[in-house]
This record gives C-alpha cells, sequence and structure tokens, in this order.
C-alpha cells in the first residue's frame, strides 16, 4: 500500500529532527512526507529543509488541525498517517499497518499500539504480538479508547469522506475522527506496538488541562454531540448513545465540583443516574476514566490524598446512596485515602470499615 506522511509543525526544534528519522528509518518507505509549519518562530522549519525527502508547506496560525488537512490536501497516496513533531515510530510501523489495511478492505483505518515515553526515556516497541483485531470504537462512546493520531494509518478516501480533522474540537480531534471513521466500517487494532507518544508538560492537551479545563471538557461534549448526529444522519441506531451523552452532558458539573468550582451538583447527580442506569457497568467506568483524564493536571497539584478527600466530599452529597456511579467513586477515593481520613470521615461506617480489613489482609498476603 502507498502512504503519505503528514506532521505539523510549530515550534519543534527540540524534537523534530528524530521525528523526522524515525520517519526516514521505516522498512515501507512513504511516498512523500510533508511537513506544514504552523507559524513557527524557532529554527524547526529550517531543520524540515535539511532533509531532501521532506515537503515543507506553511499554513501559519491556524492550529494542528489546519495543517493536517492543508498537509494531507497536498497528499496523492492511497494511505496517510500523521505524527506530532515530538512522536516517534518503529522502523516497521507503516509496513505493519499497511499490510494490516490490505488486508481488511472494509476498514477505513488501523491502529497501532502506544508506547507512551517521558523525554528521558525510549520509546519500548514490541512486535511480539503482531495479531491484529477489527474494533468499533463506538463500544466505547465517549471515551477515546484509541489514541492520538501518531497511531493512526487512514485510507485517503476514508478521510475525505469524513471531512478530516475537525479545528472546532482542538485537543479532542482525534477521538471525533475516529468516531467518524468508524461510521464507514470497522476500524483495525493491532497488538503490536509501534507508535511513541511523547509525553511532555509542553503538550497542547497538557496545557489546555491545566489552563482550560472546563472549556476543553465542554469541547469534548461538542465534539461527542456532532459525531451522534452524524450516526442519526447516516441511519444508523443511536440507542444508549443518546443516554450516554445526556450522562456525559451532566459530567461537566462534576468536574468544576472536583476542581472546587460552583455547579448544580443535585441536578447532574440525578441526571447521571438517570441515563446511566441501563448502561453497563463499563460505560460506568468509562465515565469515570474520562472525568479522572481531564483531572489529571489538577490531581498533580493538590495531590492525589486531597483529590480523594474531595471525590469522598461529592460521594457523601451525592443524593442517591444506591447509585453505581456515586459508589464507583467512593471505592475509588476509598483505595487512596489515608486509613486516619476514612476512619474520621466514616467512624461507624461499615463499608469504610469492610475497606480497611481488605486493606489490611493485601498488605498481609503482600508480605507473605
Amino acid at each position: 500500500m502507498d502512504v503519505s506522511v503528514v506532521i505539523p509543525l510549530f515550534n519543534g526544534e527540540e524534537y523534530v529532527r528524530e521525528t523526522l528519522d524515525s520517519v526516514l528509518a521505516q522498512t515501507l518507505a512513504p511516498r512523500e512526507i510533508m511537513v506544514v509549519d504552523d507559524g513557527s518562530t524557532d529554527a524547526s522549519p529550517t531543520i524540515a529543509e535539511e532533509y531532501p525527502e521532506v515537503q515543507l508547506l506553511t499554513n501559519p496560525g491556524d492550529g494542528s488541525n489546519a495543517a493536517r488537512n492543508y498537509g494531507f490536501h497536498h497528499t496523492s497516496a492511497d494511505a496517510v498517517a500523521f505524527l506530532d513533531q515530538d512522536d516517534l515510530w518503529h522502523p516497521q510501523h507503516l509496513q505493519h499497518l499497511s499490510e494490516a489495511l490490505s488486508d481488511r478492505p472494509d476498514s477505513p483505518a488501523a491502529f497501532a499500539g502506544k508506547a507512551t515515553f517521558y523525554d528521558d526515556e525510549t520509546p519500548q516497541y514490541s512486535l511480539a504480538s503482531p495479531d491484529v483485531r477489527q474494533y468499533d470504537p463506538w463500544e466505547d462512546f465517549p471515551k477515546n479508547t484509541l489514541g492520538e493520531p501518531v497511531l493512526a494509518l487512514i485510507r485517503s478516501e476514508a478521510l475525505r469522506s469524513a471531512d478530516g480533522w475537525s479545528s472546532e474540537y482542538e485537543g479532542c480531534s482525534d477521538y471525533h475522527l475516529w468516531l467518524k471513521l468508524a461510521l464507514q466500517g470497522p476500524l483495525v487494532v493491532s497488538e503490536g506496538v509501534t507508535a511513541g507518544h511523547r509525553i511532555h508538560g509542553n503538550s497542547y492537551g497538557d496545557k489546555l488541562r491545566k489552563r482550560k479545563v472546563t472549556q476543553y471538557y465542554e469541547r469534548r461534549i461538542r465534539a461527542s454531540e456532532d459525531v451522534l448526529d452524524r450516526r442519526r444522519e447516516n441511519g444508523l441506531s443511536v440507542e444508549n448513545y443518546e443516554s450516554l451523552l445526556e450522562a456525559h452532558r451532566a459530567t461537566k458539573q462534576i468536574l468544576q465540583f472536583l476542581l472546587g468550582e460552583d455547579c448544580k451538583l443535585t441536578v447532574a447527580a440525578h441526571q447521571i443516574d438517570e441515563n446511566l442506569s441501563q448502561a453497563s457497568q463499563e460505560s460506568t467506568i468509562q465515565m469515570w476514566d474520562v472525568l479522572r483524564w481531564y483531572s489529571g493536571p489538577h490531581i498533580e497539584e493538590v495531590g492525589i490524598h486531597r483529590f480523594a478527600a474531595r471525590v469522598l466530599e461529592l460521594v457523601d452529597r451525592w443524593p442517591d446512596t444506591d447509585s453505581r456511579f456515586r459508589n464507583l467513586l467512593r471505592d475509588w477515593a476509598f483505595k487512596r485515602s489515608p486509613a486516619r481520613e476514612l476512619i474520621r470521615r466514616y467512624p461507624w461506617g461499615t463499608s469504610c470499615w469492610s475497606h480497611l480489613v481488605r486493606r489490611g489482609y493485601q498488605k498481609m498476603g503482600a508480605r507473605i
């Protein structure tokens, strides 16, 4: 399969050389490598120009998704792969995904396993389990279980049919695109770990979670609303998804509470319980997973014990003590709270003492 590569670039001089080297090391050489500069003020465009295999394009100031779309419109291959200026690929990444996608003509895109790494680390790739499976991300709506652009190889026609990357949902556009692509057919997911996603403090998503987390979360909700509308327009069933979307909307109030902001807690709690009443336990867990991911920088700032105490305050104020969502939060917070804090809060609570007894047995078992 013929493959093009698109890399959005903005002040990436610290990483882009290593990224380009990983692209050029591919056993399946891409037809073209499009680097789209988004208004850099550092030396990164000059670095990209050092590579004769790279076509440097300019689309300044419109954001990474506009850069991805601009680069894609200049490609000519049957499939396109995207990676950010700080991410890396295993040498067999494109070859492995190209073979997986060629074997499944009904699939619009293939995804690799992810090796997350920090600046001072090397990604731990693995092709020990190169098996592939078909997967529908709608099964886990509204959680993004696939991940970042670096993982995907997308058929060009499928990307055009999905209207490309949306600049309206910066920070969660990958989640939005994966669900749009899945409306065309099942996606392919590889067990092989061939994509390296770098974690550092300057990533766009981290900046949004630190500075504008509630607005970022609202953007995620709007992305969920848009893909559900597209699902309806495609004549596909929206049963169950509508109630999950309503619960997703209400969790914004829960996020605000966890951050110490004013919110309509009682109304949100009732909406969540009502709309998750028929949902699976897994869907309930995924809703909490989404909330915790957005709370990540806040948790790092205040510490896990203080955050767990805030969760327990939420649990204590939840109107329905039989709520599955409420009890999921309680169990999560119990596991992360010091014993003295639990005893102070619930000196006569049976669930508290049952948890502490189990914790004691687990510690004893670990020492034996």
